[in-house]
């Protein structure tokens, strides 16, 4: 940096000091009250290039350790602009012009751990810098600007906001130990695709790496899980699919999160049951386009018959009984992605095969069973009343944690295929 380049800097550094009235100190070799820092630099003989936007500042706020930093670079972005950024009232995430944070909560103790591992171990698949942390980056371009989105752990603009409103106290500081989705751009940002971006990314996380993490509806208390709320955590490669994001995709993942974040069996079963009957549209509209296609790459559609013609009615005939009645529309996305060597264990008590052993000649009973299963489960549960009749396929309650898990896995199955068709093959449902 240039001297004029860094006088530049250190002047918009003690304007930010000055016009915020900010405390504590600044970092480095500067480990001085900021006052006195302010005093210091504003004497002719001060050598600015101490400076750098790489400084260190140790700023003062609510619930801030000693040890907490943040650099010049990132302090005066938040500043310079802080006028125009947004906290909403239940503080459950803060953006500006081109960032936005959106508050996490762990609702388990393992959750929390594995993090904390990770950034001692130094993980490549967290970037720490000083005090805060970025896990799981990832990049992603809509409409000509590109966004970056990552788990982030550290001090930053949502903390300055919420000791700017003043809704704070000891129980409650400004800062605590949160994590965040962070979504930034060098662009202007849109905060509904920051919105969607972050639904997004939770989706992978959640599915992926098995993290049990939630969107926060306010700013969490001092957090204190105890280690007896503990959930397994996926101990693979730590690594995450691409994003998947577009038309329809961003419904399918806020029903998962729905599902996901419950702890309501029943309530999970049929969010879980909903994405199988939201992809069915799409498979069956699928199966018709490909049975006229090949209808009409015949030679008989240059002089087409009554025969021929009525041939073509019955293929969308087909298609119409397909996605008439709910049962036919499960079945069908359950044919599409099931994969029962990763499900079979845990699937075959629910559909009641006695030796467990998987026979590849069954295959269309299996399918078939489980359909009814999932079925029958979801009425079940939809239309519980006195006089409902059973019919004996119905997932036992004492197994319906296990279906929980086997139906995750053809959600997640069923969100990722989805993802995959043409937008302009896809079929969109609205639910109220």
């Amino acid at each position: 940096m240039t001297a004029n380049g860094n006088k530049d800097l250190v002047d918009r550094l003690i304007k930010v000091l000055k016009d915020h009235d900010i405390k504590r100190y600044a970092g480095d070799d500067l480990a001085i009250e900021l006052n006195d820092f302010i005093e210091q630099v504003e004497d002719i003989e001060y050598d600015i290039n101490k400076i750098s936007d790489e400084t260190l500042i140790f700023p003062e706020i609510s619930g801030v350790e000693d040890y907490t930093s943040i650099k010049v670079r990132d302090f005066l972005d938040i500043f310079e602009s802080i006028e125009s950024a947004k906290l909403n009232d239940s503080q459950s995430y803060a953006c500006n012009k081109h960032e936005a944070y959106f508050l996490l909560e762990f609702p388990d103790y393992d959750t929390y751990l594995f993090l904390q591992e990770i950034k001692e171990i130094n993980s490549d698949v967290v970037n720490i810098e000083n005090t805060r942390s970025k896990f799981w980056e990832m990049n992603y371009l809509i409409d000509g600007i590109e966004y970056n989105i990552s788990l982030f752990n550290g001090l930053c603009l949502y903390h300055f906001l919420v000791e700017k409103s003043g809704n704070f106290d000891k129980y409650y500081p400004s800062f605590n130990d949160d994590f965040f989705i962070r979504i930034a751009s060098n662009s202007e940002i849109s905060l509904e695709v920051c919105d969607n971006l972050a639904t997004s990314y939770m989706f992978e996380i959640q599915s992926t790496l098995g993290l049990a993490l939630e969107f926060s509806a306010g700013r969490a208390e001092t957090f204190e899980l105890s280690e007896n709320d503990t959930k397994a955590i996926s101990k693979g490669s730590n690594r995450t699919f691409p994003l998947l994001y577009g038309k329809g995709i961003n419904e399918l993942q806020k029903i998962y999160y729905k599902a996901k974040t419950s702890y309501d069996l029943d309530y999970r079963i049929l969010n879980y049951t909903q994405i199988l009957e939201y992809i069915a549209p799409t498979i069956a509209q699928f199966d018709l386009h490909e049975g006229i296609r090949t209808k009409l790459l015949s030679d008989a559609v240059l002089n087409p018959t009554a025969e021929y013609i009525n041939e073509l009615g019955k293929i969308y005939k087909i298609y119409q009984d397909k996605v008439v009645k709910d049962s036919d529309l499960i079945k069908l996305a359950i044919e599409k992605v099931i994969d029962f060597d990763s499900i079979w264990s845990e699937l075959a008590p629910i559909i009641k095969i006695k030796n467990a052993q998987y026979n590849e000649s069954n295959v269309s009973n299996y399918i078939n069973s489980t359909s009814k299963v999932v079925y029958d489960t979801r009425n079940e549960i939809a239309h519980a009343k006195a006089n409902y009749a059973k019919t004996g396929n119905e997932c036992p309650e004492q197994l319906k944690e296990q279906f929980c898990r086997v139906l995750d896995k053809l959600a997640v199955k069923s969100i990722r295929w989805f993802a995959t068709q043409q937008e302009e093959k896809r079929v969109i449902l609205f639910y109220m």
